[in-house]
């Protein structure tokens, strides 16, 4: 009873020292458990939110900002997400209080069922110096053009050499026989297509063939837009018109 642990310093040693471990214990376990939970979730949260921030802009000024701190965080499950809720400390040197860094409240879900799927929400966007804007969309847009320029000039390039290979091609066409022993170029687009088929699109043979029924599509079309109503009537049954026949 008490009286006897009051009086018995063995006993009093031992209930103090039961009465206090659990005490410590839990304490102990729960600073672990905090540890934890903002060493390894939150960071990975705090990126994300900072990450997808970033693409926000559509002069690119957001590409700026940058994680400085974690002023706090809290960890809350739900039904379907797990809720992490920040106090963000973020830097950038465009900051329109032209201050460098501040302060943002940012929620990040990240769905139960696959983490992998993540959301997040901020309280306000960060306001940026705005003769900073127009400078990153001088700079957007240079580079679009210069982006825009070199994918042209490709393309040109790429047009360039279909061209010729084709002109090659049609000026080879009379040394290049059917299966009959006629000349490529005299054939219609039905013996033409049966050639590219049994070749199975494959070898020189058949690439000229190719070359041959794509220009006599390309000049069928062209008759087809300069004809009259006449000349469409008599260009019907004609099997050098149409490349499927």
């Amino acid at each position: 009873n008490a009286r006897q642990i009051k009086n018995n310093p063995t006993l009093r040693t031992k209930f103090m020292s039961t009465t206090s471990a659990p005490t410590t214990h839990t304490i102990l376990l729960l600073l672990l458990f905090l540890i934890f939970n903002f060493a390894f979730s939150t960071p990975s949260d705090a990126d994300y939110a900072v990450r997808e921030l970033s693409t926000l802009s559509d002069s690119d000024i957001y590409e700026t900002l940058s994680l400085s701190s974690i002023v706090s965080s809290s960890t809350t499950q739900g039904s379907f997400h797990t809720i992490t809720k920040m106090q963000l400390e973020l830097s950038s040197p465009h900051f329109k209080s032209k201050a460098p860094s501040e302060t943002f409240s940012v929620l990040v879900l990240t769905s139960l069922s696959n983490p992998e799927h993540k959301s997040f929400a901020i309280d306000k966007f960060p306001e940026m110096d705005p003769d900073a804007v127009e400078q990153f969309w001088i700079k957007k847009a240079r580079r679009l053009r210069d982006e825009r320029e070199d994918l042209h000039e490709e393309l040109r390039s790429k047009a360039s050499f279909v061209l010729e290979t084709h002109s090659a091609y049609i000026q080879s066409a009379a040394d290049f026989q059917g299966y009959d022993g006629r000349p490529l170029n005299t054939l219609s687009n039905a013996e033409l297509l049966k050639i590219i088929d049994l070749s199975r699109g494959k070898g020189e043979r058949a690439a000229v063939a190719k070359a041959v029924l794509n220009e006599n599509y390309l000049l069928s079309s062209k008759k087809f837009r300069e004809a009259s109503l006449e000349d469409l009537l008599n260009m019907r049954d004609d099997k050098k018109v149409d490349p499927i026949r």
